[in-house]
């Protein structure tokens, strides 16, 4: 039986959130919350810029570091005024702080995705392993050993004219079969897809990739304060907005976020990878890479 750690908090069981697949599932609730703030600040930076990068980051201590020493607070906001400055952009993020059950001396962690306006000069894997380098320097910084480590747990290029139904479903096709002579590719992470226990299911586009991966910071498991981390939080996320002062922004941003959201009622069943694709993610190291059409 799984306990909810967090009193207040409501858990679901269900596979999906406003048609997007979700990791959650009776035997493994999540908190509702948390899957809520993640869809309103993804949906919110999408309907801002019409390309954004999505990087799913774990954050760890040293074997002799202290969780209650961490000030997350601080470290967030000199954290993301950085980004800010580099990428010329908005950022939407969130993070959540876990106890998992380890052998390593200090299981306390910290699960973040931060996401920004898709760079016109780098490619999404250039653009994210500047992000992850940036994560390491100011964590270390913060922590105050570079024995602390950060690693990259995914990241996803999301273009917002995709994620009609017919877009996220040429992607999908995409993923599972490859792309054709005559489609237009961009890179996108893959390693997300051949990692996972259901690694022969492409779930849908690349929106439908990226909100399941991130859903994963919703479970309920884990979430537990201990004598170092009692009276903190144990979540949060930005507090994004439509609110621009440029004449008419604010009213095309708002348009594009409703467009959004009617989108994404609508959900995709899911498709299989073939085996040729199965065979390229196997061969390929380092970062893995998708190629998928705008």
């Amino acid at each position: 039986m799984i306990v909810n750690n967090i009193a207040h908090q409501v858990m679901i069981e269900d596979s999906k959130f406003h048609g997007l697949p979700i990791m959650c599932s009776a035997k493994s609730p999540c908190y509702v919350e948390i899957i809520e703030k993640a869809y309103r600040e993804l949906t919110l930076l999408s309907a801002r810029y019409g390309e954004i990068l999505v990087v799913r980051l774990d954050f760890k201590l040293s074997d002799y570091g202290y969780a209650s020493k961490v000030d997350i607070s601080k470290f967030r906001k000199s954290f993301i005024r950085k980004l800010e400055t580099r990428f010329g952009s908005k950022v939407g993020y969130q993070w959540i702080r876990e106890y998992g059950k380890s052998n390593t001396r200090n299981p306390t962690h910290w699960h973040w995705w931060v996401a920004v306006k898709a760079s016109k000069v780098n490619k999404p894997n250039v653009q994210s392993k500047k992000i992850l380098i940036m994560a390491r320097d100011a964590w270390v910084i913060h922590t105050g050993t570079d024995k602390s480590r950060v690693n990259k747990a995914g990241y996803f290029f999301l273009a917002r004219k995709c994620f009609s139904l017919e877009g996220r479903k040429l992607q999908q096709s995409i993923i599972a079969n490859g792309p054709s002579e005559n489609e237009s590719d961009v890179l996108i992470n893959r390693k997300v897809i051949a990692t996972r226990e259901t690694s022969n299911i492409v779930l849908g586009g690349a929106l439908d990739e990226c909100f399941f991966t991130l859903s994963y910071m919703a479970k309920v498991f884990t979430k537990t304060s201990t004598p170092n981390t009692k009276g903190k939080r144990v979540f949060s996320n930005s507090k994004l907005n439509t609110k621009d002062r440029r004449a008419g922004r604010q009213e095309t941003i708002e348009e594009n976020l409703s467009q959004i959201h009617e989108w994404l009622e609508e959900p995709l069943d899911t498709m299989p990878l073939t085996y040729k694709t199965k065979v390229r993610i196997k061969k390929k190291k380092g970062d893995s890479e998708l190629l998928i059409a705008l």
